[in-house]
């Protein structure tokens, strides 16, 4: 589904990437490219050059924070904007901007920059919420922890301070099924 653009498109056909989308897509290409998989690599590098020129568009501001983790993942990241972001961040945020919160420090865990180590270690394991989004964004308080837990794992591997979450994402998906 990526485009002649290097993003990637929400629907099969679509010709018009999908901002989120594409940073999800690209983020599993690492992630498969890391375990081994064969992704080519001129594919995720037009992914990639994609999340670059459009990550600080104003108009896919709801996904931001995961194109940045996404490009700092592969070394590709924009230290200054993302610093800029984090400060423009409530001083007590919940939900979505929680983990916009999450992802962009995370993004500059990556970069080398560890700050906010101590942040990172210590995710959010409070009672999930049945908030939700149908808009470009996707969210909903499940998604969250999950891709928190997904990032906690990436930057730290197993680690027992991120068991409650884990638990916690566990029964939530058992719960529903």
């Amino acid at each position: 589904m990526q485009t002649s653009s290097g993003g990637f498109g929400y629907w099969p056909g679509s010709n018009y990437p999908d901002a989120w989308g594409t940073a999800y897509a690209s983020h599993m290409l690492l992630d498969a490219k890391e375990a081994g998989y064969d992704v080519p690599q001129d594919r995720l590098d037009d992914a990639l050059q994609w999340l670059e020129e459009n990550v600080d568009k104003r108009s896919y501001n709801y996904a931001e924070p995961y194109m940045h983790y996404v490009l700092a993942l592969s070394n590709r990241g924009k230290k200054g904007r993302i610093k800029q972001l984090i400060k423009l961040m409530p001083s007590e945020p919940s939900g979505e901007d929680a983990e916009k919160l999450y992802l962009l420090q995370a993004a500059l865990y990556k970069l080398g920059d560890q700050r906010y180590k101590d942040e990172l270690l210590a995710p959010d394991i409070s009672s999930l919420t049945e908030q939700r989004r149908y808009g470009y964004s996707y969210y909903s308080d499940r998604r969250r922890r999950a891709l928190v837990l997904n990032t906690f794992y990436e930057l730290f591997g197993q680690d027992a301070r991120c068991e409650a979450l884990m638990n916690l994402v566990g029964r939530s998906l058992s719960e529903k099924a």
